[in-house]
Order: C-alpha cells, then structure tokens, then sequence
C-alpha cells in the first residue's frame, strides 16, 4: 500500500523511478512499515518521504547547466533519502 500512494505522488507530479530507485524505496518503506507505531500515517508518511525525495533531486540537479526534461521527471536513488 505505502508503495501504490508513492506512486501515485509520482504520476501526479510526472515523475518516474529508476528501477534503482524502486528497489531502494521498497526496502526503506518495508522497513517503516515493520517498525511503526501507533501514531504512523500511510499517507502522510509517504507524502513526507516524497517531498524529501524532491528536495534532494532538486539539489542534485542545481549543478546541471542543461536540464531536459528526463532529468527533471526521473528520481534516482540518490534522491531517496534513507530516513525521514
């Protein structure tokens, strides 16, 4: 389920994982998912974790002098972050 809503962030925004990327996410989000508390949110969580994985690929995109369109749509697992 936590992967469907961070897909569906993704279409939303157009953007797309590398299959890196997708292997990264599920695994950190395994993780959350095993070591939840009562206070965790599905949505509100992912909503988290993909903003924070925007912020980082629009850091790491600042020193690209060209940006097509590919770079500014893909997130690489570079760009997840491995906490929130």
């Amino acid at each position: 389920e936590l992967e469907a809503i961070f897909a569906r962030f993704s279409d939303e925004a157009g953007m797309r994982l590398t299959g890196a990327a997708l292997g990264k996410l599920r695994v950190f989000l395994g993780a959350a998912y095993e070591g939840r508390d009562s206070t965790f949110g599905n949505g509100r969580f992912v909503r988290n974790y993909f903003e924070r994985a925007l912020e980082r690929q629009a850091d790491r995109l600042a020193a690209f002098p060209d940006l097509s369109p590919e770079l500014l749509s893909t997130i690489e697992e570079t760009d997840l972050p491995d906490c929130l």
